[in-house]
């Protein structure tokens, strides 16, 4: 009984773990996909003579 709710707790850590890495990564790519949307916006604006 005791191995089973211990496999179980190690399972759903396991899930977390992976969870809060995908969480990480889709922050990142947010992240770098503001800073692209910034530069193209610069580029935009340099491009239109107001820059």
């Amino acid at each position: 009984m005791l191995a089973e709710v211990a496999e179980d707790h190690a399972m759903i850590l396991g899930a977390e773990a992976v969870e809060r890495r995908i969480d990480a990564l889709q922050s990142l790519d947010v992240a770098f996909f503001g800073i692209e949307e910034a530069r193209q916006r610069a580029e935009d604006l340099n491009g239109n003579g107001l820059g």
